[in-house]
């Protein structure tokens, strides 16, 4: 294992891993599954991607 998620934290190892893709839904960590429904459904209704990739690091791995 290379790189991680934002929100991966398993297995152990991977909290010293560099995050290569971050969600680009703007909920907090309490957000309810409606309010995460209604922000997925905003962003593809405005043809936005769900998550961001860190492409240069990407391509340094």
């Amino acid at each position: 294992m290379e790189a991680v998620t934002d929100g991966c934290d398993f297995p152990d190892a991977a909290a010293g891993k560099p995050v290569v893709s971050r969600s680009r839904l703007e909920v907090g960590d309490e957000a309810s599954a409606a309010d995460i429904d209604t922000a997925v459904r905003e962003a593809v209704g405005d043809d936005e991607p769900l998550y961001a990739l860190d492409a240069e690091l990407i391509n340094k791995i």
